[in-house]
């Protein structure tokens, strides 16, 4: 079958095959929803990165379908710039995933997710000629909302990343109600990182990683709100927040298992930061911090 529809948010393309998706994903502002499965093996083995519109991404309305085992190739990512709701991408896998000085691959970037379950299995992953990268996530997003997100690592011989999501360049950077699950040989530095201008909200999720840490703030206007998640934590022994030249989150009302990291009982602490901090105040919603939502 051929594509149908206009495009638009009213008659959206419909999508038949990978082909097909690839071609209408990189028109700004479009409107797309899948007919069927998409299977990778079948369709479409060697995978370049599919690359939204940056200002004006378009949205893919999977319909409950999935996208089925994609094949990363060395230095491509799967995606970017892109809305994603109501479906699965699963059985990510890849060939040398590779960090290198000049490109650097990442599972999905600059991404809004929305009622989405995503598994990779990342068994070649490896720095190349920037060992010790420290700027690379596996994930950059906008918005990760009511999603389940599983990575694997536990294959992987090579194993040195410093953290698997990093907030968008988004004034209100949105983790909330899913499930994140990230299994790894070795502990991580952080799970998540939170940089100058980003506010985050970080509500009603459940972690479930081996970090020396859960997040780091950087910056004196980064941090944002972290509030009735469920954290489930081990092979670490650092601080909940790890802030530096500045930052804060404001936190309360966790449910917290299984986590040796020192300061999880006490939602406060600093690693060798200048200043910077994680508080628990009642006034939470009263102070206007961006993103801010009664819960």
């Amino acid at each position: 079958m051929s594509i149908t529809g206009e495009g638009t948010e009213a008659n959206p393309w419909v999508v038949h095959t990978v082909a097909e998706l690839r071609e209408k994903a990189v028109v700004a502002g479009t409107f797309i929803k899948l007919a069927n499965n998409l299977d990778c093996d079948t369709q479409y083995q060697e995978w370049e990165t599919l690359s939204g519109n940056s200002s004006n991404p378009a949205t893919i309305d999977f319909e409950g379908y999935k996208l089925d085992k994609p094949y990363i190739k060395p230095n491509n990512g799967l995606m970017q710039h892109l809305i994603l709701k109501n479906g699965k991408v699963l059985n990510i896998h890849e060939n040398n995933f590779e960090v290198t000085q000049n490109s650097c691959s990442f599972i999905m970037d600059d991404i809004y997710m929305y009622t989405m379950a995503v598994s990779a299995d990342i068994d070649n992953f490896h720095e190349g000629a920037q060992v010790g990268r420290t700027d690379f996530a596996m994930i950059g997003f906008r918005t990760i909302d009511n999603c389940s997100i599983k990575i694997n690592f536990e294959n992987n011989n090579e194993f040195n990343i410093p953290r698997i999501f990093d907030s968008g360049t988004d004034l209100n950077t949105n983790l909330v109600d899913s499930q994140i699950i990230v299994s790894t040989p070795s502990a991580l530095d952080f799970l998540l990182y939170c940089t100058y201008p980003d506010r985050m909200t970080i509500t009603g999720n459940s972690f479930t990683a081996k970090t020396n840490h859960f997040a780091k703030t950087w910056g004196s206007d980064s941090g944002g709100y972290l509030i009735n998640n469920t954290f489930n934590l081990t092979g670490g022994t650092g601080n909940l927040i790890t802030a530096s030249n500045g930052g804060t989150f404001y936190s309360r009302e966790h449910n917290i298992y299984n986590t040796n990291i020192s300061s999880f009982n006490t939602l406060s602490g600093l690693d060798g930061a200048s200043y910077g901090q994680c508080v628990n105040p009642d006034y939470l919603l009263s102070i206007g911090f961006p993103g801010i939502k009664e819960v």
